[in-house]
């Protein structure tokens, strides 16, 4: 199976210091090749990598020289780096940041992926093998990358940038483009309900490609459909691409499928799966939220179907000793962004329709004996069944 190198900013500033005598080597070459404007981003930097991945003892092919993703591939080992030019960072809030020669300051975006910026435009920068690989390549093809660009970035056209709600999207068709962005991926699960993630957060099993069980690995931005279904032995898989190409084959079942919806986190397996949609040319859209009181300051009343109820303290307020509620949906809402739930109480399960505070509702299923939990006001804790609950409100 194919597996992300991992590398940490301790291991990447130690092998920083070594690779500057090369750093200046690949820099002089890059800059006399690349004089002029308005060149294509491969076209910049692909003798630059190419020699960088050479040292390295990575012998690829070099990519086209057009488009803002460039990739290249050594077909003896697996690895592949790809380079894309991106709209916005986006790093995740926890995100680490080191400072690189030759290349500023780069986002460590996760142990696949860094983000960084030359000339006011934005790049990511991803490393992918099917065998180890020293870390230092990664930081090697970065201060390449970076020192071909300088100079040089301020020329290319602009990436696209992500499509705001209302705005009107091509109607090209599903998978019409292998750009991953701030698009749509439509996920229906196996009771026929649909849940929409955002396209550059979508994962499966945590990377960006679907490894099925015969050894191929299908990366995520190629796909146009996944349609799944439930056999004797597993899950199979019937995975179309963009260019109409199909690859079937069985995967785990419990391999799941995650990313982030309009209304907080989402995570699936296989197994309640049925398709998967990447619908590329239609724009992700967002319900902001409100500004809010604070939640410190927040009371939360839990109303049972006996009729009485209970308040606690926003702050201590728990489902299942967490701050999110996790639906059967693979929704996970923050408790912090809920208005009020309504349940219903079916043979199985309680039904929940969740309004949060932007208006929007979210429906799922979870167990009946889930526990809602919190502090009084005035102390003790105070706890009810799922199936013991009626309505819960939020006030500010």
């Amino acid at each position: 199976m194919s597996r992300r190198i991992t590398w940490s900013v301790a291991a990447g500033a130690t092998f920083l210091f070594a690779l500057t005598g090369c750093t200046q080597q690949i820099g002089g070459a890059s800059a006399a090749q690349n004089a002029g404007q308005g060149r294509s981003l491969c076209a910049i930097v692909t003798e630059p990598v190419s020699k960088a991945l050479e040292q390295a003892g990575v012998h690829s092919v070099a990519p086209a020289a057009g488009g803002t993703t460039c990739t290249w591939t050594d077909s003896q080992s697996g690895t592949s780096v790809t380079l894309t030019q991106v709209a916005d960072q986006r790093p995740e809030k926890d995100a680490e940041t080191t400072a690189v020669p030759g290349a500023g300051t780069v986002t460590i975006v996760g142990p696949q992926e860094v983000r960084f910026t030359v000339d006011g435009r934005q790049f990511q920068l991803k490393l992918d093998s099917k065998g180890p690989v020293d870390p230092a390549v990664l930081f090697r093809i970065l201060t390449a990358v970076s020192t071909a660009l300088s100079g040089q970035s301020g020329a290319l056209p602009a990436a696209p940038a992500p499509q705001q709600a209302g705005s009107t999207a091509p109607s090209s068709g599903t998978g019409a483009s292998t750009t991953r962005g701030d698009s749509s991926v439509t996920v229906t699960d196996d009771k026929g309900r649909t849940v929409v993630l955002r396209n550059s957060s979508t994962r499966v099993l945590g990377g960006e490609k679907i490894d099925l069980d015969s050894g191929q690995s299908v990366p995520l931005r190629t796909i146009a459909t996944v349609d799944a279904t439930k056999t004797s032995t597993g899950t199979s898989l019937v995975i179309t691409l963009a260019d109409g190409t199909k690859v079937t084959g069985p995967t785990g079942s419990y391999v799941t499928v995650s990313g982030d919806s309009d209304a907080g986190k989402y995570e699936l397996p296989w197994v309640n799966i049925t398709k998967v949609e990447f619908q590329r040319d239609h724009p992700f859209v967002t319900t902001p939220d409100p500004k809010l009181g604070p939640w410190t300051a927040a009371k939360v009343t839990i109303a049972a179907e006996d009729g009485t109820s209970k308040t606690v303290t926003g702050p201590s307020f728990r489902v299942l000793g967490g701050e999110e509620i996790r639906l059967d949906t693979g929704q996970q809402v923050s408790l912090q962004r809920i208005a009020k739930i309504e349940t219903t109480h079916p043979t199985t399960g309680t039904e929940l329709q969740i309004t949060l505070a932007n208006g929007k509702q979210v429906t799922g299923a979870i167990g009946d004996y889930i526990e809602f939990t919190g502090d009084a006001p005035g102390g003790g804790q105070i706890k009810l069944m799922s199936s013991e609950v009626k309505t819960v409100e939020v006030k500010r």
